[in-house]
């Protein structure tokens, strides 16, 4: 009777437990580097959104101040244009592990109707004093990318 009992017992066989398991290792490498892939590109997603956030934030502080205070005193009191240092100024609360750097330059004025031939937005950088400066705001973060934008400030 005992025998009876246990032929008519169904159940998994250890290497049927084993091979299940084996596939299922098999399937689930790849969907875990997939999961860390995707955590990664996340993460640098985010990186590059504070950073175009910092660079927006600087700008537009540029562009809200006078024409002089830009000239003479942004990002720093003592910063005459054209400003080309490559010195880095840690970011503001908020901003742990980024860092940005302004550069001024003169520029001309645009022509009336721009052509073909004439400077990206028809403006171009000139060698001597104007009533127009343009303001490139770099943004550098940990693992040492950058983000850069600019903008104009008139007299």
């Amino acid at each position: 009777m005992f025998r009876r009992r246990l032929k008519k017992e169904a159940g998994y066989s250890l290497i049927e437990v084993v091979v299940s398991i084996i596939i299922l290792s098999i399937a689930l490498l790849p969907m875990a580097s997939m999961f860390d892939m995707g955590i990664n590109s996340a993460t640098e997603g985010s990186q590059y959104d504070k950073a175009r956030a910092l660079a927006n934030m600087k700008l537009e502080e540029a562009k809200s101040l006078s024409f002089t205070t830009v000239r003479d005193n942004f990002p720093q009191t003592g910063n005459a244009t054209p400003y080309t240092t490559v010195n880095w100024i840690n970011g503001p609360v908020g901003f742990g592990g980024f860092q940005y750097r302004v550069e001024k330059h003169y520029m001309n004025q645009p022509p009336q109707i721009p052509t073909s031939t004439s400077f990206p937005l028809g403006v171009a950088p000139s060698g001597t004093t104007t009533g127009l400066i343009r303001v490139t705001v770099f943004v550098q973060w940990d693992d040492g990318t950058t983000f850069t934008t600019y903008g104009l400030v008139g007299q």
